[in-house]
């Protein structure tokens, strides 16, 4: 990378775990690939970021962020959130100024803004992120300026117009201690029979009310729904009423508020009733495990269109989040559990899906950002 000295970057990302997490991956490989060599520093939102997400060790500084409501008004509100804006971008300044970076990378949301545009100004390389097929505002807005663009979808591209030129398919880092063991194994793990169907549903880091029951819903109406069994990630707010609902259903379930060692649920499935989050979409691709996707249905249609990079390749199914999703995924079910040889077909359309490990991907496009 840099002929002498240490190589110096800056993260900066969201309070999300879609943002936060392929940030931490990408400075996890950083560090593993160029080890002293390189010097980091992850910016982060001063809002509710949960300290056990950042791993000891890791270089932090914190900038505020004032989020604007959809419709500006001249108001009270609008003015602080204008004087919030100008405070982060002075702070970003100050940051910069003192680290003297050599690459800023973003990783989308509003806390990028600032610190890309100011490393603009400076006339410091910049990449940025983004881990839908749609471009986030933040993003959108940076990617005029920036000198890379990491994209996780190629479908991405047809959206930026005459920056494509400038965007590159990295994929999108996932968590490092994610790794594909036996279904056997797996299962082990989790408590499960070894040789049933086994479906995960879960509904994102928070959990999925209407996923939760819908599924539980659909089930109770499933002919033969003995021939299954399920990994179900409820959340902290469904746990006790999705626990006591697979009791009265008499169906094999591992309940769990939140799985730490994903690794294992993912690898013990063999369908998974899920969202269509960013992360969510690169880790069924990493595992390549077919899907019924359920986009949730707000924020811009984001996980719409990642649902439909699956979909598009058959290895998925979308269902709407609307008022007939118990009927449609109890019929999907009944389909899919019918017809073996679909599923199959399905995981087979993971092969076609050119999967890289994106931190290492984004850490070899840095560096062509310095030589």
């Amino acid at each position: 990378m840099k002929p002498s000295g240490k190589l110096k970057i800056i993260v900066v990302t969201g309070s999300s775990g879609g943002h936060i997490f392929p940030a931490l991956s990408f400075l996890e490989k950083l560090k593993a690939k160029e080890g002293d060599r390189v010097e980091t520093l992850l910016i982060l939102p001063n809002k509710e970021i949960n300290p056990s997400l950042i791993p000891q060790g890791i270089n932090v500084r914190y900038i505020d962020v004032f989020y604007f409501k959809e419709k500006l008004r001249l108001d009270s509100y609008t003015f602080a959130c204008l004087a919030g804006l100008f405070k982060g971008f002075l702070k970003s300044f100050s940051i910069i100024s003192s680290f003297r970076p050599d690459v800023v990378v973003g990783f989308g949301s509003l806390a990028s803004v600032p610190v890309v545009l100011i490393a603009w100004f400076l006339r410091i390389k910049t990449m940025i992120h983004e881990q839908n097929v749609l471009c986030g505002k933040a993003n959108k807005l940076l990617s005029v300026f920036a000198d890379k663009i990491a994209i996780s979808f190629p479908e991405t591209k047809r959206y930026l117009g005459n920056k494509a030129g400038r965007a590159i398919v990295t994929g999108n880092p996932i968590r490092s201690d994610l790794k594909v063991v036996s279904a056997k194994e797996a299962r082990e793990f989790l408590g499960l029979e070894k040789d049933k169907f086994t479906v995960l549903v879960m509904g994102g880091s928070q959990g999925s009310r209407n996923i939760n029951f819908a599924f539980l819903e659909a089930l109770s109406g499933l002919p033969d729904n003995n021939q299954l069994q399920v990994i179900h990630l409820t959340g902290t707010q469904d746990y006790p009423a999705i626990s006591q609902g697979y009791q009265g259903l008499g169906v094999k379930a591992k309940t769990i508020v939140f799985l730490n060692k994903m690794q294992y649920a993912y690898s013990a499935a063999d369908l998974a009733v899920c969202r269509a989050g960013a992360i969510t979409i690169a880790e069924l691709v990493f595992f390549g495990l077919p899907a019924i996707l359920i986009p949730y249905p707000f924020v811009y249609k984001h996980q719409f269109f990642n649902a439909r990079t699956l979909e598009s390749r058959q290895a998925a199914i979308i269902l709407d989040d609307n008022q007939f999703l118990t009927n449609r995924l109890r019929t999907t079910m009944d389909i899919l559990l019918k017809d073996r040889p679909k599923i199959g077909s399905m995981q087979q359309a993971y092969a076609d899906i050119k999967s890289r490990d994106a931190s290492l991907a984004m850490v070899e496009e840095l560096r062509g950002l310095i030589i």
